[in-house]
């Protein structure tokens, strides 16, 4: 989404985005040396091929697959059914060319001058306990952009804030409720 605005291929009022992946884990990791890996494995073989076995993280089993993701125990267990009643939709780790690609797209942003351009208000939902994505990375986009909120949360919550135990998810709909509300009101004054 920030990469469509900043190439100024949508206009809308305003954006939601939910722990948006601006930096990957390890964020040790520099992201020019991730996507050089990326460059690497893709050339010496099928850009397809899993990074790692299986699921959002590397190295993770399905137990911690779960914590990674939510605290509410039911909403992950919707998933798992949805996994087994449609396999077809089930979702593997990622492949190499894809780490090659998010960290070019992560590069991109990362550029001085892009997220400052996009004049969209932009409210940004994210935990500072994401294994998935950059809170750091996050927190820094936010600092960029010139019409940016940012709704931070801590161990409550895993990397899928709309999914989380109730607690979370309440603050996360009430945040994008008065985020969108405030954006509505401004384009109605506009």
């Amino acid at each position: 989404v920030l990469r469509a605005l900043a190439e100024a291929q949508v206009d809308p009022a305003g954006a939601v985005l939910s722990a948006p992946m601006l930096g990957l884990h390890p964020t040790w990791l520099p992201t020019a040396l991730l996507r050089l890996i990326g460059r690497v494995m893709v050339t010496l073989g099928d850009p397809r091929r899993p990074a790692w076995d299986a699921g959002e993280h590397p190295g993770a089993a399905a137990d911690l697959r779960a914590r990674l993701l939510t605290h509410d125990a039911a909403r992950y267990a919707d998933e798992v059914w949805w996994r087994a009643a449609r396999p077809e939709l089930v979702m593997g780790g990622g492949s190499w060319g894809w780490i090659e690609r998010a960290a070019a797209s992560i590069a991109g942003l990362a550029q001085r001058g892009v997220l400052e351009r996009i004049t969209t208000p932009v409210l940004l939902l994210a935990t500072r306990a994401d294994r998935l994505v950059s809170w750091p990375a996050i927190r820094a986009a936010a600092a960029r952009l010139p019409h940016a909120e940012l709704v931070a949360f801590g161990d409550e919550a895993g990397h899928e804030l709309l999914r989380e135990a109730d607690p979370v998810r309440d603050r996360v709909l009430a945040a994008i409720d008065g985020f969108l509300a405030r954006v509505a009101e401004q384009g109605a004054e506009g």
